[in-house]
């Protein structure tokens, strides 16, 4: 991509480039022997954008200091230090796996391998710190989907600037 300097020179732009400046591209024809690049700069003054991205970083740490992320980094940690609880997780997954593989290929899946999955989803159910491993992950992905539904609203009701 080139850019048209003061002096008249034409540089090159490498597409990283483009995204930090925020330049715009549009063919011109008027240019002699084809094609002219002009480069629009759009009007996204630096202090609007840094004030976006400040605001993102308040939100990330509200996010952090909620209640919602802190029991969750606190169940998976506890998850995660628990040898027996990873092992029944690690066997599930691994048994569910097996199985699903076996369903592609339209093998028969064995009664023993059926219960033994029923049998590692009881334990897995029984498990009061995958229990709560569970609710803390559900009540963030109520907090983040709340977040994200306020957002897309707020942004669908206002029309662009011109």
């Amino acid at each position: 991509m080139l850019r048209n300097s003061r002096d008249g020179r034409f540089e090159f732009l490498t597409f990283h480039d483009v995204l930090r400046f925020g330049l715009a591209f549009s063919l011109d024809c008027r240019g002699w022997r084809g094609y002219t690049f002009i480069v629009r700069r759009f009007f996204f003054p630096e202090s609007m954008m840094q004030a976006i991205y400040d605001k993102a970083e308040e939100l990330a740490d509200l996010i952090i200091s909620s209640s919602a992320y802190r029991n969750l980094r606190a169940a998976e940690k506890d998850v995660e230090g628990n040898e027996g609880v990873k092992k029944l997780v690690d066997q599930f997954n691994q048994h569910l796996t097996t199985m699903a593989e076996k369903e592609r290929k339209l093998q028969p899946i064995e009664p023993e391998e059926k219960h033994e999955l029923q049998r590692l989803r009881e334990q897995m159910q029984g498990s009061e710190m995958l229990q709560r491993l569970l609710r803390a992950q559900t009540e963030y992905a109520m907090m983040m989907n709340r977040i994200n539904s306020i957002l897309k609203t707020k942004l669908e009701r206002r029309e662009p600037a011109s």
